[in-house]
């Protein structure tokens, strides 16, 4: 919002908006009070009625937006349903001409005091309780109100809550050394007075066709509810997750979703990731207001409060009586940690064994020649090769040799985060920072930063493309087979297989079940394919084209996302969305027999969704992400380590490095033995996939920001980045060989195929 500087013409539209202008005959201008997307918004006088008033101006230009106008109209048309104290009241709507130009203009009470945001401002560390509770508690009230007439507001945010000074509206002569945004006069410090919902430009009527922000999905990111990303039915609950994510930043002074990152990481989070519970940033929140919050925030709308009145009654019940006792709440990994502090240590395993069996230890540490340890299993051959020089710059071939995965086998929600993220139209740069921008650079906390004069040369890396394999659906998911003659797609509807020779597809599985395909793994040496195909696991013989077993996961269609073999093919590890009765709760990772369809262990001790799970080299260990990485015995299925992470998983050959990935974009590689971790920046955009390289020398990363970054994982440096793609990588995936890297090209329905020397 842009402050006038006091003076009486607007320096936006030339001389048609001035001071003493009057509009319709009635309403005159008396000073501008601030500009923005919609507009502008002057102080008036109501002529007729002698009040003071705030007049919000729309230019009806040759350029005037579509939708903005329809905003415009909407915002009158459904406040004039609405007569709450705490909803903007909003007295007339009308148009004016003159000079041959015409204004449509909004007229509306004039309020004195500042918005929830500027509050907030001055309370870095959360709001007194027991304003907190007032104001939220008239928060809902007016919401109430509004979802009685079957108006979902959409867009509840602090910027559109505004705080009045006792004393209430303006009369007839403005407040002393107040400033007004959007039509409501602000003064500093706000007094414990009413609250006021603002702007319903975007509100939805019950019967209403609905209005998009420009190109796509209406709402502010940092408050979007995830059916709203997804581009679901809203309704008051969508709301109440809005006033949600309110509630948390009045109660710990700041927004639960990490907001260093583009606007794809903003709404993956609201998608994927469980907030860390007010109280545990700060412990006086009494545990009942604790788990409302929580509530309020559940992914899915069912699991929130069912409407404004029920999370009122929940607001203003009586405290726990046992002070200090236990939340309802889950407690997951607390807000502020960054991939650099992943280097800190562990946290105790709480996880509950589902079954007694020997400790399988990890395998032992070997002494490390560099700051992560060797890289190559013993025996494996170097693939090192002398510079050969690159494509010429700015071909689709192009490496640059300057230069965390929303797990691949789990990325149709990621998807909908980016395709969200595309429809928005809000500018990338107000919610990018420049965190990962740059060459590759390596922080080790505790430790010096690697580089040429601390660790051996980065290697030398060629790149071209071999070939672009057009699709007939959207890809998520590439996987060479063990021999790599075959590559697999996934689909979301199909998987196909590709012969790696001709590049021209062999063999199509459709999926059976609705809610599609969603993710497969090839079972090591053999010629089956795990196929999550609804709430179904099937095995597919590729080779006969056959379904050689399937049995039913527990999960609901299409909340099966991420699938994992084991080395030998006896197991297969699961994880996805929600259970099959709709549940609440974490849903936990799984590890079934092959042979016999049963549940051979249940993972307890996630307190969020389980984004991707992998197993090691040796079938010995199974990792999961979720709010934090764990690693789990398989024999016993007890948890043997915890630290801070989350994304993709990728252990290296030799088993003794994980590399994951996450929304602050960047590649965490730990050493698994010394606990040991690097960060590696470079990517601007949320990492949905990592890969290492069959000798454990490379990590592959594909981004939303539609590039794939190779790193060398002895130097930490990024030997090139692959430029060209034209929408976000969503899986990598490198041939057997390791000459040959795939890379799913998203939603243009392609994959690249790249040599690698």
């Amino acid at each position: 919002m842009v402050r006038s500087g006091g003076r009486g013409r607007s320096a936006g539209t030339g001389s048609l908006m001035r001071a003493g202008l009057k509009l319709a005959g009635r309403y005159r201008l008396e000073a501008p009070l601030g500009r923005g997307g919609m507009g502008e918004v002057w102080r008036g006088i109501d002529l007729r009625l002698r009040r003071p008033v705030a007049v919000k101006l729309l230019p009806l230009t040759a350029s005037a937006n579509a939708t903005a106008v329809a905003r415009f109209r909407r915002e009158a048309e459904v406040a004039a349903t609405l007569n709450h104290p705490g909803i903007t009241t909003v007295f007339d709507i009308d148009e004016h001409e003159e000079a041959g130009q015409r204004l449509l203009f909004l007229v509306m009470e004039l309020m004195v005091g500042r918005d929830l945001a500027a509050e907030l401002t001055a309370h870095p560390d959360g709001l007194p309780l027991d304003r907190v509770t007032d104001w939220a508690a008239q928060i809902l009230d007016a919401l109430a109100v509004a979802h009685g007439q079957g108006v979902v507001h959409r867009d509840i945010k602090p910027a559109n809550l505004f705080l009045l000074d006792r004393g209430g509206l303006a009369q007839n002569a403005p407040p002393k050394n107040g400033r007004v945004q959007n039509g409501r006069a602000s003064n500093a410090p706000a007094q414990n007075g009413r609250v006021k919902i603002c702007d319903f430009g975007i509100a939805r009527l019950a019967d209403a066709t609905q209005l998009t922000a420009t190109g796509g999905a209406a709402g502010t990111p940092l408050f979007m509810a995830p059916e709203q990303i997804e581009g679901g039915a809203v309704d008051q609950r969508t709301d109440l997750y809005a006033f949600g994510c309110v509630l948390y930043e009045m109660l710990t002074g700041s927004t639960w979703i990490d907001t260093g990152s583009g606007v794809g990481a903003i709404l993956y989070q609201h998608l994927n990731r469980v907030p860390a519970s007010p109280r545990t940033l700060r412990p006086e929140i009494d545990a009942d207001l604790d788990a409302l919050v929580m509530d309020l925030l559940a992914k899915r709308p069912e699991d929130r409060p069912e409407d404004a009145p029920a999370a009122a009654q929940r607001l203003h019940a009586p405290p726990a009586e046992a002070e200090g006792g236990p939340s309802r709440a889950p407690v997951p990994l607390a807000l502020g940690q960054t991939a650099a502090d992943a280097s800190e240590g562990t946290t105790s395993p709480s996880a509950t064994p589902a079954r007694a069996a020997a400790p399988i230890p990890l395998p032992p540490p070997a002494p490390p020649p560099n700051p992560l340890g060797s890289p190559n299993p013993p025996g494996a051959p170097p693939l090192g090769a002398p510079p050969l020089g690159s494509p010429a710059p700015g071909s689709p071939g192009s490496a640059s040799p300057t230069g965390t995965r929303i797990g691949r086998r789990g990325l149709l929600v990621g998807g909908a985060a980016v395709a969200a993220a595309t429809a928005m139209g809000v500018p990338a740069a107000l919610l990018l920072s420049d965190r990962g921008s740059g060459s590759g650079r390596v922080n080790a906390k505790g430790g010096r930063a690697t580089g040429p004069s601390a660790s051996p040369t980065p290697r030398q890396v060629k790149t071209e493309v071999l070939a672009t394999l057009d699709c007939p659906e959207y890809v998520f998911v590439v996987a060479f087979t063990p021999d790599g003659k075959t590559l697999g797609t996934c689909h979301g509807r199909t998987v196909r297989l590709w012969n790696t020779a001709t590049r021209k597809t062999r063999a199509v599985f459709s999926g059976r079940e609705p809610g599609g395909v969603g993710t497969m793994a090839f079972r090591p040496r053999t010629t089956t394919l795990a196929i999550a195909d609804g709430g179904t696991l099937r095995l597919w013989d590729t080779v006969t084209r056959k379904t050689a077993a399937s049995f039913r996961t527990g999960f609901r269609i299409g909340d099966l996302w991420s699938v994992a073999v084991s080395p030998d093919g006896k197991l297969v590890a699961t994880a996805g969305k929600y259970l099959k009765d709709g549940s609440k709760g974490p849903k936990q990772p799984r590890i079934w027999n092959v042979a016999t369809g049963e549940t051979v262990a249940v993972l307890n001790g996630h307190s969020g969704r389980v984004a991707d799970v992998a197993f090691s080299p040796d079938g010995r260990i199974l990792a999961t992400s979720s709010d934090v990485i764990r690693l789990w015995e398989v024999g016993s299925a007890k948890a043997i380590d915890t630290f801070k992470g989350s994304g993709a998983l990728a252990f290296s050959p030799d088993g003794r490095t994980l590399a994951t990935g996450g929304p602050d974009n960047t590649l965490i590689i730990r050493n698994l033995a010394s606990k040991r971790a690097v960060s590696l920046a470079g990517h601007t955009d949320v990492i949905a996939d990592a890969e290492f390289s069959p000798d454990g020398t490379l990590v592959a990363t594909g981004s939303q920001d539609k590039t794939v970054r190779l790193w060398d994982v002895a130097t930490g440096e990024n030997v090139a980045t692959l430029t060209g793609h034209s929408g976000s990588i969503w899986s990598v995936a490198f041939s057997p060989d390791g000459r040959t890297l795939a890379t799913a090209c998203g939603f243009v329905k392609s994959v690249w195929l790249w040599g690698i020397t």
